[in-house]
């Protein structure tokens, strides 16, 4: 059996989806249980590119979603209270 090691990348992403999950409140295994790793020649797992353009592309929906919010808010603070 080989000993597999887990690269930087995907460590650092593990820890932004636990992250992500607690500003969220969202479920953080099913997102786990998501991820998509190769193997390397030297026994390194590391994320795939089609896993790292979706995982980016969501995180970019997020951010979009947050500042629609954060308008509508800065927007209702601006009117004039009744």
């Amino acid at each position: 059996m080989k000993d597999l090691k887990l690269a930087d990348e995907v460590i650092g992403h593990i820890a932004q989806l636990v992250q992500l999950s607690i500003l969220t409140q969202s479920e953080v295994v099913d997102k786990m249980r998501n991820i998509g790793l190769e193997l390397k020649d030297d026994n390194t797992l590391v994320l795939t590119e089609a896993y790292t353009k979706k995982a980016e592309k969501e995180i970019d929906d997020l951010i979009a979603h947050v500042d629609v919010l954060k308008q509508g808010m800065q927007e209702a603070e601006s009117q004039p209270k009744q």
